[in-house]
C-alpha cells in the first residue's frame, strides 16, 4: 500500500522518496527533509517507529500513516512530533489499487487544518473517495468490518480444512457462492498471516465483537438443532428488515410462536 500512495503522489507531480529497512537512506535519514512523511509498515512496527522519526520531523511539515488500526497510532504520532498529523486507512487491499472510482480511504483529522485539506484534494484528485472519521470511531467498525469478518472467513477455512474432503472433492461439486467464497479464503491466504493476525488482535473491538459473533452463531445452531421452523422464519424477517429495509414478502403460512435468543451486541460511539 506504501507503494501504490508512492504512485498516486507521483501521479501529481510530486517528488517522492521511499524508503525501508534495509534501503539507504534510512527512514530517519529523511524525517528532517521533506515535507510529507508517510508511514506504512506492519501495524506491530508502527509505533516504535512513530517514536524515532515523529521528533525529527518539522513543525511545519505533516506526519501520516497507512496502518488499519487509528486510535492508537494517531495518539502516538501526536506524542511524539510537533508536526501536523493526519491518519488515512486505504479501504482496500492492493488487489484493488489498479482501480479507480468506488475505492475509499478513511481520514483521521489530527493537527493542522491545512493538512486536512491538502490530504483529502490529494485523495480526490487521485479519484478516490476520502471519509472523515474519527479514531475511535474508526477502530470500531473495523472490529467488525475487519476482525469479524476476517475471523468468520478463516474459520471457515478452518473448518473446510479439516471437513475430511480434499478441496477438489469439493470443488467438483461446488455451487458458484461456494466457489467464491473458496476464492475469497484463498486471496486472504495469500497475504501475509501478520495482516489478518494484527486486524484481529491488535484492534481491541475486533475481540470485543468476535464474542457476540459466537452468541449469534450459537442462537442459529439451537434455532436449527430444534428445527424450529418459525423461529428460522422469524430471524429472517429480521434480517431482511436489517438489510433491505423490506418486510418479509416471499414465506406464508409459517406460523407464529417462534422466539429467537437475546439480542447482542456492542455499539460503537
Amino acid at each position: 500500500m506504501g507503494s501504490w500512495l508512492a504512485g498516486l503522489l507521483k501521479s501529481q507531480g510530486l517528488e517522492v522518496i521511499s524508503c525501508g529497512r534495509s534501503t539507504m537512506p534510512q527512514p530517519k535519514d529523511i524525517a528532517s527533509t521533506c515535507e510529507v512523511i508517510v508511514l506504512s509498515v506492519p501495524i506491530r512496527a508502527t509505533i516504535d517507529l512513530i517514536k524515532q522519526v515523529g521528533p525529527l520531523i518539522p513543525k511545519e511539515g505533516l506526519f501520516m500513516d497507512l496502518t488499519s488500526i487509528k486510535t492508537e497510532t494517531m495518539e502516538a504520532m501526536l506524542r511524539y512530533s510537533r508536526s501536523a498529523v493526519v491518519g488515512l486507512h486505504p479501504l482496500f487491499g492492493p488487489e484493488a489499487t489498479g482501480k479507480r472510482g468506488d475505492l475509499k480511504v478513511a481520514v483521521c483529522p489530527g493537527r493542522g487544518d491545512q493538512a486536512l485539506d491538502w490530504s483529502v484534494k490529494m485523495l480526490e484528485s487521485g479519484g478516490l473517495k476520502p471519509l472523515l472519521i474519527s479514531p475511535r470511531l474508526h477502530d470500531h467498525l473495523m472490529g467488525i468490518i475487519q476482525g469479524v469478518q476476517h475471523f468468520a472467513m478463516i474459520g471457515l477455512g478452518l473448518f473446510i480444512a479439516r471437513s475430511h474432503y480434499s478441496l477438489s472433492e469439493l470443488m467438483e461439486y461446488a455451487t458458484p457462492s461456494f466457489a467464491q467464497t473458496v476464492e475469497r479464503i484463498q486471496v486472504m491466504l495469500g497475504q501475509p498471516s501478520e495482516l489478518f493476525g494484527s486486524l484481529m488482535m491488535d484492534n481491541p473491538f475486533s475481540s470485543n465483537f468476535i464474542a457476540p459473533y459466537m452468541e449469534s452463531l450459537e442462537d442459529l445452531q439451537e434455532i436449527i438443532s430444534n428445527k424450529d421452523m418459525a423461529s428460522f422464519h422469524e430471524l429472517f424477517v429480521l434480517l431482511r428488515r436489517y438489510f433491505t429495509g423490506e418486510e418479509m414478502q416471499y414465506e406464508t403460512g409459517m406460523g407464529k410462536g417462534g422466539t429467537l435468543g437475546k439480542a447482542t451486541g456492542h455499539r460503537g460511539p
